[in-house]
């Protein structure tokens, strides 16, 4: 088998595990948010009906949380716990969404690489060129999303 050849599914192999972890980590994601019988999940996002005995300032973080189980009515000391199921839940989506995107960077490099290792250098130059109008594009398209909100 010849190296251009070997390059090629090579790089095929890195663009297919990386869509198919995305659709993974998608996939994971919806069923985290929505469970198999269709009924919405603790962690969906919901209005929250605040009782009238509580008082304006604990209303409002009440209704910055926005989870269902917020809705319940809770000892002080349950609250405490839930806060800190919540704080741990969040970490765990942070580190895993940090992971997603360390391993898919790490893949589209891998990519990017065996690309370069089938130009000649003229081609590699160009290919290079390209890559950085790309990311300025990017980078201004992110700066607009930023400053227009």
């Amino acid at each position: 088998m010849s190296e251009s050849t070997r390059l090629r599914i090579s790089a095929t192999a890195i663009l297919v595990l990386v869509f198919g972890s995305g659709i993974l980590v998608g996939l994971a994601l919806d069923r985290a948010v929505t469970p198999a019988s269709g009924a919405p999940s603790d962690m969906t996002l919901t209005t929250v009906v605040l009782d009238a005995s509580e008082d304006g300032a604990e209303a409002e973080a009440e209704a910055s949380r926005g989870y269902v189980i917020h809705e319940v009515t809770l000892a002080p000391d349950q609250r405490t716990q839930v806060d800190s199921i919540l704080d741990s839940y969040r970490q765990q989506v942070a580190e895993a969404a940090e992971a997603h995107r360390l391993q898919y960077s790490a893949l589209a490099a891998a990519t990017r690489d065996a690309f370069r290792d089938i130009l000649d250098e003229a081609q590699q130059a160009q290919y290079d060129s390209l890559l950085d109008v790309r990311r300025a594009e990017r980078d201004r398209a992110q700066d607009g999303g930023q400053n227009g909100s």
